[in-house]
């Protein structure tokens, strides 16, 4: 989605997201330079994060730190299927009422960012007026609904300019909805 390469070996696949896939994880360039000394031989060794082994298939590109609105950016990458293994307590995963992700993709050629954020918002309004999604509405938000919408924003300048955009929308959204 991103449009990277792998500075060594390779980086995840759908086919390393899936529940009976073998715990796959990308380190990133950081953290192989700083802790493994660019040792191009890490890639297709096991680690170990909560008890749980993990290979490690390739190593990030050096500018590539995530979507992480942060100045020390992750050390490894893992599929959302290995979160139970390393979640301790309650895994988020598989709970409906846990809402913890954040979308991020490229718009195909000829759709316009206002022609996405006019179908996912109401993509949007209609879940949260679901059965599914009044769970997550405090009864007195309700009322609401209509007014939550989505926003686009361009990501090619990487996490700084995405942080700088977001921050004015964010100060912006009810206590609610977050």
């Amino acid at each position: 989605m991103f449009g990277l390469k792998a500075s060594v070996g390779r980086l995840l696949s759908p086919s390393d997201d899936q529940e009976n896939a073998a715990p796959a994880a990308v380190m990133s360039y950081r953290t192989w330079e700083n802790y493994f000394a660019s040792n191009p031989s890490i890639v297709g060794t096991t680690l170990t994060f909560d008890g749980n082994a993990f290979t490690v298939i390739g190593i990030a590109p050096p500018d590539f730190f995530g979507d992480r609105l942060t100045d020390t950016p992750a050390d490894f990458w893992l599929p959302l299927a290995t979160e139970p293994l390393v979640e301790t307590g309650i895994a988020v995963l598989k709970e409906p009422e846990m809402h913890w992700l954040y979308v991020m993709g490229r718009l195909k050629p000829g759709v316009s960012p206002a022609q996405v954020e006019a179908k996912a918002t109401l993509e949007l309004q209609q879940w949260l007026s679901s059965p599914e999604g009044v769970k997550t509405v405090g009864e007195n938000d309700r009322s609401k609904i209509a007014k939550q919408k989505t926003y686009m924003m361009p990501a090619a300048g990487g996490v700084n300019s995405f942080e700088s955009e977001a921050t004015p929308l964010l100060r912006q959204l009810p206590d609610w909805c977050c």
